[in-house]
């Protein structure tokens, strides 16, 4: 599932299976609230340029052993609020494909 766009939701918001990427800096709503991903789910940042103050709670591998938050924005951004872990969590950083040089 993707979110985007602003959102005026003010709950929790908890990732316990899937994927959930996320494509605004405002797209899971109120940032006081913050957002957990469980054991075998993960969640993504998908979009340049995004400042995303929510708190973040990870827990395990993710989908496939792979990571549990991945930012996938060539161009980057970043996620300000306050970022906790369990024992055993992975992150991953996906990268664009860069094509091979042509031999001169």
């Amino acid at each position: 599932m993707t979110l985007g766009g602003t959102s005026t939701y003010a709950g929790a918001t908890t990732v316990t299976a899937g994927s959930l990427k996320v494509a605004s800096s405002t797209a899971l709503g109120a940032s006081a609230t913050g957002t957990t991903v469980a054991n075998g789910a993960e969640i993504w940042v998908d979009a340049a340029g995004l400042n995303i103050p929510e708190p973040l709670a990870l827990s395990g591998a993710g989908i496939d052993g792979l990571g549990a938050a991945f930012n996938a924005s060539a161009a980057g951004s970043t996620w300000s609020g306050p970022i906790t872990a369990t024992s055993g969590t992975v992150l991953g950083a996906a990268m664009a494909p860069t094509s091979p040089s042509a031999a001169a």
